[in-house]
């Protein structure tokens, strides 16, 4: 992820609930991460899906008010001599901050050729991504302009170029209004069809992954600007 702009996403975590602080050498604070919501229907307990694992929700107001396949950005603070349910996969955090609400997200379409920009023309300023997507919800912070009082959609559209590699064409769509100069930076999920990952992941001795490269609207004169390919695991 390009630090640069994911770094300011902490503000949506850390001015809501500031920021979780380790009093312990074997107390553990994660940065910043997304995170997607499991509910497990029969207990009730609900567990984040991040790059470290399956995350116990503890007791909170914002963490009562998520729902299963919810997306979110998250901080934790780990103890690691309190860990009842590691055995069993779980780590259990001592604080988590949440996210006030659940990140947008929609479903990347599969396409036959490169597409045209055609009525997703809103200029991206610049792209971060991760390299992993969690339970198929691949992560993406954009920035771009704003307009007084408009809305934004974004799209995603995967073509083929290999066998589990992809071009991903990312575009966005403001409503009418009035551009100003100000630069909006926020994070949106698309969720990937599972059937563009291995099959058969446990031959391979790893996580089953894809190489995509990512190319996004950037204007006219340059229409397409393009990230270095990464491989991206499913988590």
């Amino acid at each position: 992820m390009r630090k640069s702009i994911f770094g300011m996403l902490i503000l949506a975590i850390c001015g809501l609930t500031g920021c979780l602080n380790a009093d312990s050498s074997n107390i553990q604070t994660s940065d910043v991460m997304p995170a997607v919501v499991s509910v497990n229907m029969e207990s009730g307990r609900s567990t984040l899906t991040t790059t470290w694992g399956n995350i116990l929700i503890s007791p909170s107001s914002a963490a009562s008010s998520l729902h299963d396949g919810d997306c979110v950005l998250t901080q934790v603070e780990v103890d690691w001599d309190n860990q009842p349910n590691l055995e069993q996969g779980y780590i259990t955090a001592t604080k988590m901050n949440v996210s006030d609400k659940p990140i947008a997200k929609d479903a990347a379409e599969i396409a036959n050729e490169e597409p045209a920009p055609v009525d997703y023309t809103l200029p991206i300023l610049e792209v971060g991504m991760t390299n992993y997507t969690l339970k198929n919800m691949y992560f993406v912070v954009i920035s771009h302009h704003t307009f007084q009082n408009q809305s934004v959609s974004y799209r995603m559209q995967l073509v083929k170029t290999n066998d589990y590699a992809y071009d991903a064409y990312l575009t966005a769509q403001s409503s009418d209004g009035t551009l100003t100069s100000t630069v909006d930076t926020n994070t949106h999920v698309f969720e990937f069809p599972s059937d563009i990952f291995p099959e058969n992941p446990e031959r391979l001795g790893e996580n089953p992954s894809i190489t995509l490269t990512l190319k996004y609207y950037a204007g006219d004169t340059n229409v397409w600007n393009t990230l270095s390919s990464l491989k991206i695991y499913q988590h």
